[in-house]
């Protein structure tokens, strides 16, 4: 999570680019895009994985990962590696995410999320059934996601029959890189402030206060995560469905479903706050146990925290459809300051 950063927003500038050529269906100009952003991730991943490997052999991971039993003391680099090849797996396919939103096939996108879920799930329950230790479980999940992504990949490419979306070494350009670099640029600098923001707050507790305290915290932070999980599959899709519509002039349609989507969010997460800190420690214990459940303070914290923070990205799907990237800036530091003291 600390490391998506590297991609230096490179696919997210691509998906505005692309949008504003498929409403116009410019074929030439989105094969330049997409190849040029393609091999760009490319590059960046083999050169981080070539850091990764000295700096793998230099760090102490236990040090940094204590473990809490003698039983994970030889597994924790090796899953560490395994970890970081599948985040580079996943940043070199970055660019799937953004070719679906671009083209209006976010179902595509649901159904690849789906298709990880269920490898991680399967991955995870054959790793706890055979007893495969961390490192097991670890190439389990990540290996089945990385196998996932990559057919997802390979179709999207060559499966569909779509010259535009196969990416070629003849096609990239400076003119295609300078477009996805100006516009990927902003984006690198708010993936800080989302690191602070979705990253910090876990390592903090574990680090200043225990890691068993982790837990009630976590669960807390599920209870809200699944309203804005259904929030996130309208908002994601409304991103390119706003790059469209302002490419086509329809700036009354982006206002009237703005305003719908803004309302109904309010008054389900509020209403969800409300119910959870009168209700949720008692439905929490029966589900989790006592020692995991969070008091209705925790709860009620949590709600109002999480609350603003999805607010936050309602809105910023919005700005990121209009592009309007670089007036984001000051204010995500200036919240991700607020929200890491």
């Amino acid at each position: 999570g600390w490391l998506q950063f590297t991609n230096l927003g490179l696919a997210s500038g691509l998906q505005n680019a692309l949008t504003e050529e498929v409403s116009v269906r410019n074929t030439a100009a989105q094969r330049e895009l997409i190849s040029t952003t393609v091999f760009a991730l490319a590059a960046i991943g083999v050169t981080l994985l070539l850091f990764g490997i000295i700096g793998w052999q230099c760090v102490n991971w236990q040090t940094v990962f204590p473990p809490s039993t003698p039983q994970f003391k030889s597994e924790i680099a090796w899953a560490v590696a395994i970890a970081f090849v599948g985040f580079l797996s996943t940043q070199m396919l970055g660019f799937l995410g953004p070719v679906y939103a671009a083209r209006q096939e976010l179902h595509l996108s649901s159904i690849l999320s789906v298709a990880v879920g269920a490898a991680c799930l399967l991955g995870t329950l054959a790793a706890i059934h055979y007893q495969c230790g961390l490192v097991g479980l670890a190439a389990a999940t990540v290996g089945g996601t990385s196998i996932v992504q990559l057919t997802f990949a390979l179709w999207t490419i060559y499966g569909r029959g779509i010259p535009e979306l196969r990416p070629s070494l003849h096609h990239c350009t400076m003119r295609a890189w300078r477009r996805v670099f100006t516009n990927g640029l902003p984006f690198f600098l708010l993936f800080g402030c989302n690191i602070v923001f979705y990253q910090a707050d876990a390592m903090l507790i574990a680090h200043l206060l225990t890691a068993e305290q982790v837990t009630p915290y976590s669960v807390a932070q599920k209870c809200y995560l699944q309203l804005s999980g259904v929030f996130a599959i309208v908002t994601g899709s409304m991103w390119a469905a706003y790059g469209h519509a302002k490419a086509q002039g329809e700036i009354d349609w982006i206002r009237r479903t703005h305003k719908k989507i803004a309302l109904s969010f309010i008054v389900m997460y509020l209403g969800l706050t409300v119910v959870m800190s009168v209700c949720g420690e008692n439905i929490l214990k029966w589900w989790v146990g006592n020692a995991a459940a969070p008091d209705p303070t925790l709860l009620c914290a949590v709600g109002l925290y999480l609350g603003i923070r999805e607010w936050v990205a309602l809105n910023a799907m919005l700005l990121n459809g209009l592009n309007c990237i670089k007036a984001q800036i000051p204010a995500l530091m200036i919240s991700a300051c607020i929200a890491l003291t």
